[in-house]
């Protein structure tokens, strides 16, 4: 299993060889944030390692910590990960939500945990 530090070096590395990656919506558990594929959009400032948590911090000021994570892959339009724990979700100083898999999660063996689009 990768480590935090190991995938935030590898996806930061990838984002600095094809600086197109920088913009992506987000597909928590199959269900996008705000909308459809495209419909929200982000730019990622980093990437790095917040205890075991991986930590994408976004322009604006809002940060994602992605826990328990397993199978980090990176596509040409987009990221994936198979498995997590469990997310948070910072939006300022003391506003934050968590968001858990539901009960069942997988629905199936090709469903990803989460998405970023690029």
């Amino acid at each position: 299993m990768e480590s935090a530090k190991e995938a935030a070096q590898r996806l930061s590395d990838a984002v600095a060889a094809d600086p197109t990656r920088r913009i992506g919506g987000f597909c928590f558990l199959g269900q996008w944030d705000g909308g459809g594929r495209g419909e929200n959009w982000y730019v990622l400032d980093s990437c790095s390692a917040e205890g075991d948590a991986l930590r994408l911090a976004l322009e604006g000021g809002r940060e994602l910590l992605i826990h328990g994570f397993d199978g980090l892959d990176i596509w040409k339009n987009s990221i994936t990960i198979r498995a997590v724990e469990r997310f948070v979700v910072r939006y300022g100083p003391g506003q934050e939500r968590e968001i858990r898999p539901p009960s069942g999660w997988p629905p199936h063996s090709s469903a990803v945990a989460f998405e970023l689009a690029v």
